[in-house]
């Protein structure tokens, strides 16, 4: 696909589309699917944030048509980073000391402040004086405290929003926006568009194959008076729905027109060494079908007995014997490799290609070692032996490791250069699959790392016949996976290591992300629980600091806490059942704040680490079975603290956290106490909302609230604000940058 793409025949002939289409501008867009690729290179918002930037930077004029919708998006990032907020709520102030203020004045009063923090009081205090208004009265004071006051909550709640930023890359568009934007771009008069999407692998996207089918469908339509045409040419395994779908279009078997270039590798492979080889080189293209995977697993097997046997009428005949015992499907022949592997290191090769078949990220050669290591460790004590004699085994080379990794799996896998994050215990000066070399290991680099050989390895290995391939001994008794093998990893080597990198909270979120993940989808794919594993672990306060780092959990945690708050942190809804089959009243007992835990976990770990449906379905199981949140005002405190009242590109977690209070709420009972503790002054608008009976007495309470100037602020100056903002010049830079987060 990318040398159809790349192909100046390509676009002479996209040229070519006929009279009524020569002032058509001719834009080719390529996307290519890649199963080991990043996001952006498996999902579909990644598909579409490909077309749209692609597009956008073919015709530059067309941003203007998305005028509206960057606007939008634009407002709505406003209301997350809040940027007039200090210029609101100064105005106000000034406004009713009887002060009128311009917006130049008011920015220029904003940007001192920003300038000196420290001495932010007496700065206000000091343009107050300069307009001959004495500071010194109560309500004034407390005007001024207040002001600032909302503006350092304001800066800490940024400060968030831009570390959850920096982290996720930058805010997503959500889905929802993109499929606007490039519909708007293919409905668009600026220009007569004339489009072809070149898609490659279709059937390495990561979702239902049925949401690519249906979309290429939709955009390929011809739109109701619509000046541009959209083509699509791609290339898919045949899997089912596209071949339903796109049968009747024009469409060719690739394969069937790849028997030059397999011979032509074939006889690159071979050379001149091995001429009884080379005879039966017609003989691999036919068997082939255009599979290259195939040709390279049988050209592996058919040298290994051309080296071994140097006669030559006795080599032609064990080759072309060789050849003919080989299977044509590749399950059949993957089988086989295993079935040639000893039974005695069988466990090896399943824990090797499980666990690679379970992850996109990237393992390195000592993280697959460690492993390894693990794969059978059931406790603290027993992990920390086998890591280190796996730290004292240090004569084994890096030739020697790849060679045994590639043995236990068949050669099914391979090697290559790789980034993973920068991790060294300083202490031992032991890679673990993280460290690249650097002296402060702090910095990402390169590293040799495994992965499968192909796609349909990992497509062999996740089929239910695998274990049943590789070992007829053990098969029926282990319900662990990749998965199990990587929670286990994680948990035992960051725990092991912990003091090590006690100071490093980048290091702390990167082991506690990945032990959360892996557990939690263990859990969803084996059906047991990582009851097992935590319990009991001498190392579960290690991942409960590594999981909530710096965030001040107050109280003495018995190691029952400590296993619960990583269990909820990390989302592992099987332990919390088990744990409460063990203990029913581990819940009501517990001292465990769970909402706090609950609300630190959705504001400081990104989705990775704790998905909004995992958080509600626990609140509601812990909630069901014996734990009664606090709901007093301190003991609400976190959640509101912590509350986001608005987010564009955090619809998930903002979601969680407003249906996560509603459900306390609710819990109670009794809602009318509730909105009496409340009084609906300390409660986000949109948590009110929900309820009627808050609705109902919020007429007086907000009229009471706006008429105390000290405490409270309208909302109408930030709108305001927000409107300059946005017929600014600062409004186009808001553009680019939304449009640089494509």
């Amino acid at each position: 696909m990318k040398y159809i793409y790349n192909d100046q025949r390509t676009t002479d002939l996209l040229r070519k589309s006929g009279p009524a289409r020569k002032r058509a501008q001719q834009i080719k867009i390529g996307f290519f699917f890649h199963h080991r690729g990043g996001d952006v290179q498996r999902s579909f918002p990644g598909l579409l944030r490909g077309i749209v930037s692609q597009i956008l930077e073919r015709v530059p004029k067309l941003q203007p048509s998305l005028g509206p919708i960057l606007d939008e998006m634009y407002r709505q990032r406003l209301s997350v980073t809040r940027p007039g907020e200090l210029y609101a709520n100064l105005r106000e102030t000034f406004r009713n000391c009887g002060i009128e203020f311009g917006p130049e004045q008011v920015d220029a009063v904003a940007w001192n402040l920003r300038e000196h923090a420290e001495d932010r009081e007496d700065l206000v205090r000091g343009h107050l004086r300069d307009k001959g208004v004495p500071a010194a009265s109560d309500a004034i004071n407390k005007m001024i405290l207040s002001t600032l006051k909302m503006e350092k909550q304001r800066e800490e709640e940024v400060r968030r929003n831009l570390q959850r930023r920096q982290e996720s890359g930058g805010y997503p568009w959500s889905l929802e926006e993109l499929e606007k934007v490039l519909y708007t771009l293919l409905d668009q008069k600026t220009a007569q568009l004339d489009i072809c999407l070149f898609l490659d692998a279709l059937d390495e996207y990561v979702g239902e194959p049925e949401l690519i089918a249906g979309f290429l469908q939709r955009i390929e339509q011809p739109r109701m008076d619509s000046r541009n045409r959209v083509r699509i040419c791609f290339s898919s395994r045949p899997l089912e729905t596209f071949t339903q779908q796109f049968g009747a279009n024009p469409g060719f078997e690739i394969h069937k027109y790849t028997g030059d270039d397999i011979s032509h590798y074939c006889r690159g492979t071979i050379g001149d060494r091995y001429p009884q080889l080379a005879l039966l080189v017609p003989e691999i293209v036919r068997r082939a079908q255009g599979v290259f995977v195939w040709v390279r697993l049988v050209l592996r097997d058919l040298l290994a007995v051309a080296v071994q046997h140097h006669d030559r009428e006795q080599q032609g005949e064990l080759l072309r014997d060789r050849l003919s015992a080989l299977p044509d499907e590749l399950d059949l022949y993957y089988a086989e490799i295993i079935n040639r592997i000893d039974q005695d290191f069988r466990w090896d090769t399943y824990v090797i290609l499980e666990t690679l078949s379970r992850t996109a990220e990237t393992i390195s050669v000592s993280m697959m070692l460690s492993v390894l290591a693990l794969s059978k460790v059931d406790d603290y004590e027993e992990a920390e032996e086998e890591l280190q004699r796996l730290r004292a085994d240090d004569t084994e080379t890096a030739g020697h490791m790849e060679s045994r990794l590639k043995a236990l799996s068949g050669t099914l896998i391979e090697f290559q250069q790789g980034i993973v994050r920068a991790r060294k215990d300083e202490e031992h000066g032991y890679d673990d699959g993280y460290y690249d070399g650097s002296e402060d290991g702090s910095e990402d680099g390169e590293v040799e790392c495994v992965q499968l050989m192909h796609q349909t390895v990992k497509d062999f290995v996740l089929q239910g016949v695998f274990q049943e391939v590789v070992s007829d001994k053990w098969h029926m008794k282990t319900s662990q996976n990749g998965h199990s093998f990587l929670s286990k990893a994680y948990f035992f080597t960051s725990t092991t290591h912990y003091q090590s990198y006690q100071s490093r909270s980048w290091a702390k979120r990167v082991f506690a992300q990945q032990f959360a993940r892996h557990a939690r989808d263990a859990e969803r794919t084996t059906n047991r629980s990582q009851y097992n594993l935590i319990t009991g672990s001498a190392m579960a306060n290690a991942m409960m600091d590594m999981l909530m780092p710096l965030q001040g959990l107050d109280g003495i945690y018995t190691p029952q806490d400590e296993a619960l708050v990583v269990a909820i942190s990390s989302g592992l809804e099987l332990y919390l059942q088990d744990a409460y089959q063990e203990t029913p009243t581990i819940f009501k007992s517990s001292g465990i704040d769970f909402l706090h835990i609950l609300t630190l976990a959705l504001d400081h770990l990104d989705s990775a680490a704790l998905p909004s449906a995992n958080a509600l379905n626990i609140a509601d199981f812990i909630m069901a079975n014996g734990y009664a949140p606090d709901i007093s005002a301190k003991g609400f405190k976190h959640v509101i603290r912590y509350f986001n009242p608005g987010g564009a590109g955090y619809d998930d977690v903002h979601y969680a956290r407003t249906e996560l209070i509603v459900r306390v709420i609710k819990s109670q009972g009794s809602i009318t106490h509730f909105i009496a503790t409340y009084k609906g002054k300390q409660m986000p608008r949109m948590i009110r909302d929900r309820f009627p009976e808050w609705q109902d007495q919020d007429g007086d309470e907000t009229t009471a609230a706006h008429s105390d100037a000290s405490s409270s602020f309208s909302t109408d100056g930030r709108a305001g604000w927000e409107e300059e903002e946005l017929q600014s010049g600062r409004r186009r830079r808001g553009w680019r940058v939304l449009l640089c987060w494509l």
